[in-house]
């Protein structure tokens, strides 16, 4: 994507920062930050950019589109928390896309899917494309996938391309 060019020097002090274990400061839509660069996403129907942060003012992760960040500079080194490593590894389980962060609950969701004899494909789809989650087959053409998201508004499109298989579908956030 062309637009991306423009961020390349803020990835690029993002990529050293991560690199060299350092804190960053920068400025997002007025406010200015201090955080530790975890990982870099890209969204998949844009193309943009994305900073996975942790704060060290709330101590939560975070996540900072690349193209409303400006003055980003190293700071100090920083010694990651014993727990650190699990941490992130455990909310990155938990994302689907590129919102939501470690402060909010967690939403549950359960889709049921009918699976003809002829579609292997859609339980191929099903392990393929879960970004997290897992799959079980319940009976014969039923299988079932289940996620524990920070955002399942976000799992919306990728749900819907089941229209017409679903047979339930349920999640803790309405």
């Amino acid at each position: 994507y062309i637009l991306n060019a423009l961020d390349s020097e803020i990835l690029y002090e993002l990529f050293s920062a991560m690199g060299e274990q350092r804190l960053v400061t920068f400025t997002a839509r007025g406010q200015r930050i201090t955080a530790l660069p975890c990982k870099i996403y890209i969204g998949t129907q844009t193309g943009r950019q994305y900073l996975l942060a942790w704060s060290l003012a709330s101590g939560h992760f975070f996540f900072c589109r690349a193209d409303l960040m400006d003055k980003v500079k190293a700071e100090e080194r920083f010694e990651y928390p014993a727990e650190f490593k699990s941490r992130l590894d455990d909310f990155c389980s938990h994302t689907w896309g590129v919102t939501g962060n470690s402060n909010h609950h967690l939403d549950h969701l359960e889709m049921t899917v009918l699976v003809g004899p002829n579609d292997e494909h859609i339980v191929e789809r099903l392990l393929r494309e879960k970004r997290c989650g897992r799959v079980e087959q319940l009976e014969d053409g039923q299988w079932r996938f289940m996620a524990d998201v920070y955002d399942a508004l976000e799992m919306l499109p990728w749900l819907r391309t089941f229209t017409g298989r679903v047979t339930d579908l349920q999640c803790t956030d309405p």
